[in-house]
């Protein structure tokens, strides 16, 4: 009887003891302002795995409140360093950024660093201290639960992700800040190791950084001696949609700012995006890597990348002599960004100081309207015309701007930003008018950074293209019952482009967003590259642009991208 009562103790003690370390931690999520709350799914997806390294952890450690305490302590120094992280860089952290210690030890000042490794090792130490050693082998066995884990996970990744979204189906693509919010953040870690593990099973087999890298700087060695350099301007502009192509709208006015409608419209063509009405990152995949996003290991390339170089536009540029600048005026977990510019070959990123504080950056989003949500066009180029003005260098540029205002759902400060066009048509959709505004007052601010841009440096080559067409009110639908592009529902992935080199504009009937990269290449040397290579944006339609025979050069590019 007093052995039943003894176990029976001993597990309400475990269940307490239990209890009171996840409130804890569910408490600790909730106050650290870091932005990253406690969500009620994360009982389910975060708490048995929180709790499970709990109890491993007691079990090994001697009897008494100490050491309860000291079992705990591992949990919170990871939601701590994790938190932390996300605070400093913007970006929620992935166990494979443990390589990045190095980079860290020089973007952090050395308190916060050294307060980092700290908050990591020294939970480690006390339960070293704690250990139980005179039942060894019981205490061995529970905290080898944690690597056998991890090795049946790192061993059929494959199986531990299906089974994780069957679980989790609510998964966001577009934010790894989103996902760790509903899942948790030990979850979120393990699942994006896993995820890391699957890409490398399926792409092994084209890893061989030494042959890449030899092969690779052997052709653009031979760029090298047929270009002449000159600065690049590569401007994304978020759901840039052009209203005058709704047919069967009409609208009180020009929906374009009359200095755009004179001077750039006329030679605008089309770029044919791999996405529409959303997932950025997909369009600025094909931009920068120059293959397209075939989705062959994940719903979106970016979300993979490591930090890892392959050779994309960027790296290209930069091997040629190139200072390369990317500029972001959103957050830099969105989409996995700060790793992606990194992987794509950016030496210079740059996100407003309020989301990335420990890197130094020259854009800010003080100028927000609460009711747009994002940083207008006009602000971003502004603060951009003043960096590369500031730039006191030899070397030529390549500076590439994502610009995010016009995302949905098309918020518009009416105070700054007053009507000036309505539908006469179409007058009950809110979104229709508000996108024309928006398109009126971008245009007006893409002209002015435009005519500035070519006025200081007329010889630059400069490409302007959107990042894919809005959803408005009915998805595709609306784009047929609009008129857009005559109803052609085959035409939702085209979108605006503009080229400008060296004192001409440049246009062809119809490119893909993944041969802009060849565009810029085939301009830097006068025709040279698409002598060499082929590039269907010159012989379009008759070209063979089937995505099958870019499936080679898409797997080198993401086999290295993720290493």
């Amino acid at each position: 009887m007093n052995g039943r009562v003894v176990r029976k103790y001993t597990s309400l003690a475990v269940l307490v003891r239990a209890g009171l370390f996840l409130a804890a931690l569910i408490a600790f999520a909730r106050l650290v302002p870091s932005g990253l709350s406690f969500s009620a799914h994360q009982l389910l997806m975060e708490a048995p795995l929180a709790v499970l390294l709990y109890t491993c952890l007691r079990s090994a450690l001697r009897n008494g409140p100490w050491p309860s305490i000291v079992a705990a302590l591992p949990a919170f120094s990871l939601y701590g360093v994790f938190d932390f992280y996300f605070i400093m860089l913007g970006r929620v952290p992935r166990l494979s950024d443990v390589r990045n210690l190095p980079e860290l030890h020089d973007v952090l000042p050395f308190w916060q660093f050294g307060g980092m490794l700290l908050l990591a090792l020294l939970p480690l130490i006390l339960c070293g201290v704690c250990l139980e050693r005179r039942h060894w082998l019981r205490s061995t066995a529970l905290l080898a639960l944690i690597p056998v884990a991890a090795g049946i996970i790192h061993a059929t990744p494959g199986s531990f992700l299906r089974a994780f979204e069957r679980v989790s189906p609510a998964m966001r693509a577009y934010s790894d800040a989103e996902n760790v919010m509903y899942n948790g953040r030990l979850a979120m870690l393990v699942y994006y190791e896993a995820q890391r593990r699957a890409t490398d099973v399926r792409i092994a087999e084209y890893r061989d950084r030494e042959a890449y890298e030899k092969r690779m700087e052997l052709a653009v060695d031979a760029i090298r001696a047929h270009m002449e350099p000159r600065n690049i301007h590569l401007v994304v502009l978020e759901s840039f949609v052009d209203p005058s192509l709704f047919l069967n709208v009409e609208f009180s006015g020009p929906p374009a700012h009359r200095r755009w409608r004179e001077r750039y419209a006329p030679h605008m063509g089309y770029s044919r995006s791999p996405v529409f009405g959303g997932n950025t990152a997909q369009a600025e995949f094909e931009l920068l890597c120059g293959v397209p996003a075939l989705q062959r290991l994940a719903g979106l390339e970016f979300n993979l990348f490591t930090g890892s170089r392959a050779w994309c536009l960027p790296q290209i540029l930069s091997f040629l002599g190139y200072r390369t600048h990317a500029s972001n005026p959103y957050k830099p977990d969105f989409f996995n960004a700060w790793a992606a510019y990194q992987g794509a070959g950016f030496d210079n990123i740059y996100f407003p100081r309020e989301f990335a504080p420990s890197h130094e950056s020259y854009l800010s989003v003080k100028n927000v309207r609460p009711s747009e949500g994002f940083l207008f066009d006009g602000d971003l180029f502004a603060q951009n015309l003043t960096f590369i003005g500031a730039e006191n260098s030899e070397q030529p540029m390549l500076n590439y701007v994502l610009g995010i205002y016009g995302h949905h759902p098309n918020g518009i400060d009416k105070e700054i930003r007053p009507p000036v066009v309505r539908s006469l048509t179409h007058r009950n959709d809110f979104l229709l008018e508000a996108t024309a505004n928006q398109h009126y007052y971008r245009t007006q601010a893409l002209a002015d950074y435009l005519d500035q841009l070519i006025a200081r440096d007329p010889g630059s080559i400069i490409v302007v293209v959107s990042d894919h067409l809005p959803p408005l009110s009915g998805g595709s639908a609306s784009y047929q019952s609009l008129g857009y592009l005559g109803g052609d529902i085959t035409r939702i992935h085209d979108n605006r482009l503009l080229i400008y080199s060296g004192g001409r504009f440049v246009s062809y009937p119809r490119v893909h967003h993944h041969e802009v990269p060849r565009i810029i290449l085939d301009e830097l040397t006068d025709g040279w590259f698409c002598e060499r290579q082929h590039c269907a944006f010159k012989e379009w339609p008759t070209a063979d642009i089937s995505l099958a025979t870019h499936v080679d050069r898409y797997i080198e590019v993401m086999a290295h991208a993720t290493e």
